[in-house]
C-alpha cells in the first residue's frame, strides 16, 4: 500500500478505505501535527524517525473511519499516545502536559470536531 495511487484496497490508499481524495485533502489541510504542531515525514516515510511520521487520525475512535469531519493528521507520538482516549480525557495525561497540548493549542480541525461533538450532547 502506498498514499496517492492504485492498491490491493481498490483505489483506497490507506487501511481505513478512506477515499483517496479524502485523504489528499486532510493530508493538504493538516501539513503539521493537529496536536503538537510539528512537521512530519510524509509518505513514504523512508528514513524519518518514528514519532515524526505523518498518521491518519480519527478524532472519534466509535465514529465513522472515514468522514472527512473525524479524520485529521497527526504525528506517530501523538497518535500512539492518544490511542481510543476521548480527547478531553487525553488532554490531561502525563504526554499532553509537557508538551504544552491542549484544547486550545490543537489546530482548527480538532478545534471544530470538539465544538461539534459540545453541540452534539447538548442536543442528545
Amino acid at each position: 500500500m502506498f498514499w496517492g495511487g492504485e492498491d490491493m484496497l481498490g483505489g483506497m490508499s490507506n487501511k481505513f478505505n478512506i477515499p483517496e481524495d479524502v485523504e489528499e485533502r486532510i493530508r493538504a489541510r493538516d501539513a503539521l501535527c493537529v496536536y503538537c504542531g510539528k512537521v512530519m515525514a510524509q509518505p513514504p516515510h523512508h528514513g524519518a524517525m518514528r514519532d515524526d511520521r505523518a498518521t491518519i487520525e480519527h478524532l472519534d475512535d466509535r465514529g465513522s473511519l472515514n468522514a472527512e469531519e473525524n479524520l485529521a493528521i497527526c504525528c506517530w507520538g501523538c497518535n500512539v499516545s492518544k490511542g481510543p482516549q476521548p480527547l478531553p480525557i487525553w488532554f490531561l495525561m502525563p504526554y499532553c502536559r509537557p508538551r504544552g497540548i491542549t484544547e486550545e493549542t490543537v489546530a482548527a480541525p480538532v478545534k471544530e470536531f470538539l465544538t461539534r461533538q459540545r453541540n452534539s450532547d447538548r442536543e442528545g
